[in-house]
């Protein structure tokens, strides 16, 4: 528990003024890891995970802070090509969406980036297509079109993954490296989130 609360000041100590994290000490806030922070803390409270809640520790005022700067940085850099920092805001800001809710042109924005995503799904990576696939299902309502697509897509991904007793469910893309990198790990991370929000697949994780 010690341990996790002075983590918890360091990262406190990274948060500049406008609510964002740097990357190190001295640094400048960064979009990509201030969402990725963000998803951190969505993940352990969403999993009920040991939480910095004691002590005064400010952890409420921290979250918000970062959300409010991960919001404005979202549309600030709007016309950014950059697929991969916008795809981690959405991920990072759905475990955030009851509590701090986002105005309606919010999501109608990210609804617009999620449909062209969507039209580049074959150029896209495996990992970003499960990050796709779970902030569709998260962020955008069931009668919404790309939230068929995506479970489309985990249909997909359960037909072309290779299957047998020994070694359970994998998939070439990921079984073919010759070492599990951090990139492929995330990737084959993200996998099994993406088929976690499908409540109809009971086998998938396990295997």
């Amino acid at each position: 528990t010690r341990n996790m609360y002075e983590h918890f000041a360091t990262l406190k100590e990274l948060q500049k003024n406008d609510g964002g994290i740097s990357w190190f000490e001295g640094g400048e806030s960064n979009a990509y890891i201030s969402a990725y922070i963000l998803a951190g803390f969505g993940k352990m409270n969403r999993e009920a995970l040991p939480m910095p809640i004691e002590r005064n520790s400010g952890l409420s005022s921290f979250l918000s802070r970062l959300i409010r700067y991960c919001d404005e940085e979202f549309i600030k850099n709007l016309k950014s090509e950059n697929k991969e920092t916008k795809l981690q805001y959405f991920y990072g800001r759905s475990y955030w969406i009851k509590q701090y809710p986002l105005p309606a042109a919010q999501f109608d924005l990210i609804d617009s980036l999620l449909n062209k995503y969507w039209q580049q799904q074959t150029a896209t990576a495996a990992g970003l297509q499960s990050l796709m696939t779970i902030v569709t299902l998260r962020l955008l309502p069931q009668e919404n079109i790309l939230h068929a697509k995506a479970l489309q897509h985990l249909e997909s991904l359960r037909q072309s993954a290779i299957r047998d007793d020994i070694n359970g469910i994998r998939w070439k893309s990921f079984a073919d490296a010759d070492d599990l990198s951090s990139n492929t790990e995330e990737g084959v991370v993200k996998t099994a989130e993406a088929f976690e929000e499908d409540n109809n697949d009971k086998e998938t994780i396990p295997g």
